[in-house]
């Protein structure tokens, strides 16, 4: 269960990160929303990304009981969300365009990124359904001392790959393309 709360950590990293950006800057999510045919306001936007930086926040902080499992399903919620958008973007050939999801122009849609979003909503929902432990109590508990300190440089670590494979991998691949 560790690993799957390791991932589940990356995942509300992740929204953290995005929800951040997107308060900052909404515009890019909402021309995403708008090339497939989704309305919104900057306003809506941010009501949304704050909402999703609390749910982030509640499962970084791993409560435990009930609040932390719905926490998880709403987290594991979003992930589906943001997985059903991205393979409808790339459905309508919008895997040139934006999918908002760091505050930025420059992060197309990909097939990695909704494997990614995949990868993070089954996570999410196993530690919803299964108890599990938050991050705090996987950084304190066993199985050997120091092994919190290790998890957290493999989240942080993880936490950064996945950021680039969603935001410069595709961006790279689209140049190699030509």
């Amino acid at each position: 269960m560790r690993v799957v709360g390791g991932v589940y950590a990356v995942g509300a990293l992740l929204v953290c990160v995005a929800g951040v950006l997107d308060l900052r800057r909404p515009g890019p999510v909402v021309r995403a929303l708008a090339d497939v045919g989704i309305r919104a306001t900057p306003v809506g936007v941010r009501t949304g990304a704050a909402g999703a930086l609390v749910i982030a926040v509640v499962a970084l902080g791993g409560p435990g009981g009930a609040i932390g499992r719905v926490a998880a399903g709403l987290l594991g919620g979003l992930y589906v969300g943001f997985t059903a958008f991205v393979v409808l973007a790339l459905a309508r050939g919008r895997s040139r365009a934006t999918c908002g999801c760091f505050g930025g122009d420059e992060t197309p849609p990909s097939v990695v990124h909704a494997v990614v979003d995949m990868v993070l909503a089954t996570a999410s929902i196993v530690v919803a359904v299964m108890p599990a432990d938050g991050l705090p109590a996987l950084i304190a508990g066993p199985p050997a001392p120091g092994s919190g300190v290790a998890l957290v440089a493999l989240v942080g670590a993880t936490t950064v790959l996945a950021l680039v494979a969603l935001t410069v991998l595709p961006r790279t691949l689209g140049l190699a393309r030509g």
